[in-house]
């Protein structure tokens, strides 16, 4: 097994979420994960959003007094951009830098805006704006290094890091942002030593420790388990990390590990469906086709419109003597994927 493959399933996700800043300006009050209902049975958010619209109100009143307040316009801004009335939010953040157009955070807030609603030109944009009010502003900085990296501009992006470093020499997350594009060309000892620098300076946390792991499988998969190791303290929720560890155990011909591995992951995350797969598989290796069964029956659920598995759990259908029932699960294999060509295969096979 190619060990790229332990990254495959998740790596834009990881790589995305490492950098692109959650909102840091000004968004952090939405960003509550308590959904317990308080005596009224209001949520945390919508509290939070009654909150805010009443300090909506109360800024409007105070902008028709005082019209020519940029800063009463970025304030309400923020404000509507919390309770997702974006297009609003915008027109008051312009309406700050039309008044006031030498202050770098209104730029920079109004790209980070963009970029949360996946309008990347317009974010460059303003993030380009805003470091030429202040070519010192670091997330602007960041953020159109990630941006550049994201066109696959990795010059671009070593560029904007080099500058950011000039003025903040310990920041991890423009060490992390050069470590994807050494990888992305193929250095992967650079990318790892620029990668380990930046854990020096901050533990990045889960998607670092992460991050670190897929890096040291291409080269020691000994050291990629203390990684991912690491990464499974950090976040106790997380099957990741079971999952990968499983995967390098399976690799190295240690099945027994392996399924210990797979099935911590399915206890961390049963809806992690990837591992379903290769746990099934280590079963059918042991001719354990009614494990395997079993297995694929859970992955049936977990991922019902999943053509990959009502084909496996077809297979072992057939190996235990339900014929019926592997002919239904091969068919409803090729409802999800018509050009499931083993499933068609096994289909016409079991047929004859």
């Amino acid at each position: 097994m190619n060990p790229i493959f332990v990254l495959m399933y998740r790596l834009i996700s990881v790589k995305l979420s490492l950098f692109l800043l959650v909102a840091i300006l000004f968004m952090a009050s939405c960003q509550s994960t308590d959904n317990k209902g308080e005596n009224n049975g209001e949520t945390q958010n919508e509290k939070s959003s009654h909150v805010a619209s009443g300090k909506i109100e109360q800024l409007t009143e105070t902008i028709q007094q005082h019209p020519d307040s940029a800063s009463l316009y970025f304030e309400r801004g923020k404000l509507r951009i919390e309770t997702k009335d974006y297009k609003k939010g915008e027109i008051d953040l312009k309406k700050a830098i039309d008044l006031k157009p030498k202050v770098s955070l209104y730029y920079a807030t109004l790209g980070q805006t963009y970029l949360d609603e996946e309008f990347r030109d317009s974010a460059m944009k303003y993030f380009s704006a805003s470091l030429k009010v202040d070519p010192k502003n670091r997330v602007a900085r960041l953020q159109k290094a990630f941006l550049l990296w994201l066109r696959n501009d990795y010059e671009g992006t070593l560029s904007q890091t080099d500058s950011l470093l000039e003025h903040y020499p310990k920041s991890p997350k423009a060490l992390g942002l050069r470590s994807q594009v050494y990888e992305a060309q193929g250095n992967i000892d650079k990318a790892i030593k620029v990668m380990k620098k930046a854990l020096q300076i901050e533990p990045l946390g889960y998607d670092a420790m992460m991050r670190m792991g897929d890096l040291l499988l291409k080269k020691n998969s000994g050291k990629a388990i203390r990684f991912y190791e690491k990464a499974a303290q950090m976040d106790s929720s997380a099957a990741e990390p079971y999952y990968c560890i499983g995967l390098i155990k399976e690799k190295q011909g240690q099945k027994a590990e392996a399924t210990i591995y797979y099935n911590k992951a399915i206890q961390h995350n049963a809806q992690f469906v990837f591992t379903y797969f290769h746990l099934g598989k280590l079963y059918e290796d042991e001719q354990d086709w009614e494990k395997a069964r079993k297995i694929y029956t859970l992955a049936t659920r977990v991922a019902p419109t999943s053509s990959k598995a009502y084909y496996m759990r077809g297979k072992m259908e057939a190996h235990v003597g339900k014929i019926e029932e592997a002919i239904a699960d091969y068919r409803q294999a090729l409802v999800f994927d018509e050009n499931n060509k083993k499933a068609k295969a096994a289909l016409e096979k079991i047929k004859e």
